[in-house]
Parts: structure tokens; C-alpha cells; sequence
């Protein structure tokens, strides 16, 4: 979804020491102007079919700046294509968060899933250490799917920039 030199100024940024928030501005125009190709992207994909219509409303609400609802409906809904592609590997494992995030970051290369210079490897511990963070509702993570989904997230935290990283998730 992002320019490829965006990607690279990411990774830049990101071993550099450089707040990556920096770039926030530059990410959120070009997933705006991405939305289209990637809901038609979306559309084909057999992995997101049975999620579509509520991944079309929260591109619908991030475009109108609802970053709650948005972000409420994506992180959450991240999960459940986790659980279907955890299901679709005929997997007789529990949907646990560790179990979601090997299966989901050890697929193979398909015109679904595809591969980027991210991952697996990048993909799974951001899985493990940001998205599954581990849930403490005295001290939940500023955002992630446990947060979120428990109802302890802050409203603060259901900002443009969750919204935009739950997008490019996908």
C-alpha cells in the first residue's frame, strides 16, 4: 500500500532512532489515496470474503475521520481473518494469540496473503509484542486488539494513526 520509498524511509527512521511518528502525515495521505485499490484488492481475496462489508464500513468511517469506529472495527476484525486463516491451514490448533500469529506470518507466499520485505519474521513479533500484547486491564497497551476488545483502551488512543495502522495491517 505505501510507496516503496516510503517503506524505506520507514526502515531508515525506524534503525536510525528516528521517531517514526515523523512520517505519520506522509502514511496517512497515501493510504487515503490508496483506499480504493486496496478495498478492490481486498475484494478479490478470498481470505478477507466473510469480512468485507465491516472492512468497507471502517475504510468508510477511517475516511471520515471516525478513527473510532474505524479502529474498533478493524482491530478486532484483524483477529477474526486470523482465526479463518488459522482455520483455511486445517488446523486442529487453538485460535491463541501465539498460535494466530505462527500461522498467519508462516504462510506461504499467495496472491491473498503475499510477502514483503517485513516478513514473516518483522510481522510476527510486532504481532506478539504490539497487536497480542499481553493484557493487564490495570494497564492495558496504549492500543492493541486486547485493549481494544476488553474495553480498556483509552479514547485517546482510537487516533488516526491506530486507525492507518490497522488499515495497512490488513
Amino acid at each position: 500500500t505505501l510507496k516503496t520509498s516510503t517503506v524505506q524511509r520507514l526502515l531508515s527512521y525506524a534503525k536510525s532512532n528516528i521517531p517514526v511518528d515523523d512520517l505519520l502525515e506522509k502514511i496517512v495521505d497515501e493510504v487515503q489515496l490508496s483506499t480504493k485499490s486496496m478495498i478492490e484488492r481486498w475484494q478479490q481475496s478470498s481470505t478477507l470474503r466473510n469480512h468485507i462489508e465491516l472492512i468497507n464500513h471502517a475504510v468508510e468511517r477511517y475516511m471520515e475521520k471516525d478513527y473510532i469506529s474505524a479502529t474498533t472495527i478493524l482491530y478486532t476484525r484483524i483477529e477474526g481473518i486470523m482465526r479463518d486463516v488459522l482455520q483455511m491451514a486445517n488446523s486442529n490448533k487453538q485460535a491463541s494469540a501465539k498460535n494466530l500469529a505462527e500461522t498467519i506470518t508462516s504462510q506461504k507466499e499467495s496472491s491473498d496473503i503475499g510477502q514483503n520485505i517485513l516478513l514473516p519474521r518483522m510481522f510476527h513479533k510486532y504481532l506478539d509484542d504490539v497487536y497480542f500484547r499481553n493484557f493487564n486491564p490495570k494497564q492495558p497497551a496504549e492500543i492493541s486488539r486486547h485493549s481494544v476488545a476488553h474495553g480498556v483502551a483509552k479514547p485517546q488512543d482510537f487516533s488516526v494513526k491506530a486507525a492507518t495502522i490497522g488499515l495497512l495491517l490488513l
